[in-house]
């Protein structure tokens, strides 16, 4: 080993970063403008845009106007996930990272986990029926001319909190999506500020109108619509990336960030290696099958957390499947909706 290459071990040791992978950059600019340039999604402006919601777009997806899936935020991307919901975490390296983490007592690495769990998102296929009272210029977008949204059908990547005002109408009150009877939805974006000075982006305002009407005016151009529909199931088939491309995008990304700790547990998930630590629940230690084994103290947790990273590192559980991250991504929604 040359001396440049014992140096560069010693200062990944350190967790320092050695530089930038160049390749990776250059992919991450070309994904950028490609995601800017996809005109199939609908950007919502802050202020109000009224959409119709479309009903389902083939036969067998009757009952179901959405499409679900799971994302990770990595930094300043957006990562479709390789599992659906429900199925298990071993489908996916992030989720594995960040349940790994959830179940750690290092502070540091439970706020990671926070950051890139897997959350429910939607897709749904939608026309806009018009913008009310939008401010452009905080949107930081250009004012879009009536005949480029006009009778077109776009995709709306919607978060929960905006499905669920969507489905408790629907319960209460029927079909919303009927191209006759239908409603349109208002989806009020707003900024809100939170006790904590935090400010997020909410949709909590967001209501159907509540006079029913057509989805246009003619039965040609409802038809011409609802034929326009996009297969929503395929575009996130094309979008999810498998196990190993995850993988790959994961470790890249902490590597990029000088975080190689992380990217060395991810390296003995994947390998099967166990990374052992363990949870507390009110004094109690348990294992990742939710057993007692025993109380413990804080000081002994301590020390016994201490031990553990001198000889293996992070500390983290093996993973088992009935350790359900779905419950950890309700958990995490819920705590946010509740912010």
């Amino acid at each position: 080993m040359s001396n440049i290459d014992a140096f560069e071990e010693q200062l990944k040791d350190l967790g320092v970063p050695t530089g930038m992978d160049v390749e990776r950059f250059k992919q991450k600019i070309i994904e950028k403008k490609n995601e800017n340039s996809d005109t199939r999604f609908l950007k919502l402006p802050y202020g109000k845009t009224v959409i119709r919601i479309l009903p389902p777009y083939n036969k067998n997806r009757i009952g179901q106007y959405s499409e679900e899936y799971l994302q990770h935020k990595m930094g300043d991307d957006y990562i479709v996930c390789s599992r659906k919901s429900g199925e298990s975490i071993k489908k996916c390296p992030i989720c594995m990272l960040a349940t790994n983490f959830y179940n750690s007592q290092d502070k540091n690495e439970n706020q990671i986990s926070k950051m890139i769990y897997a959350h429910k998102r939607y897709y749904l296929n939608v026309v806009v029926k018009e913008y009310v009272d939008v401010d452009w210029e905080k949107s930081r977008m250009e004012e879009p001319k009536k005949e480029e949204w006009e009778n077109k059908v776009f995709i709306l990547d919607a978060p929960v909190s905006i499905v669920k005002i969507i489905e408790k109408f629907i319960i209460e009150n029927g079909d919303v999506t009927n191209v006759l009877s239908g409603k349109d939805f208002v989806i009020n974006k707003k900024n809100k500020t939170y006790d904590n000075g935090s400010v997020f982006v909410t949709y909590e305002e967001s209501q159907f109108k509540t006079e029913p009407s057509y989805l246009a005016n003619s039965p040609e151009l409802i038809k011409a619509i609802l034929s326009s529909q996009y297969d929503l199931e395929k575009i996130l088939q094309d979008k999810r990336k498998n196990f190993n491309e995850l993988t790959n995008f994961a470790m890249g990304h902490f590597n990029d960030i000088g975080n190689f700790r992380v990217s060395e547990t991810l390296k003995q998930l994947i390998s099967g290696e166990p990374v052992i630590h363990t949870k507390q629940y009110a004094g109690q230690q348990v294992n990742t099958t939710g057993n007692v084994k025993g109380t413990v103290t804080q000081t002994q947790t301590q020390n016994t957390s201490s031990s553990s990273n001198q000889q293996q590192g992070p500390q983290a559980t093996e993973l088992e499947d009935d350790l359900s991250f779905d419950e950890f991504t309700n958990e995490m929604e819920d705590e946010i909706d509740n912010l």
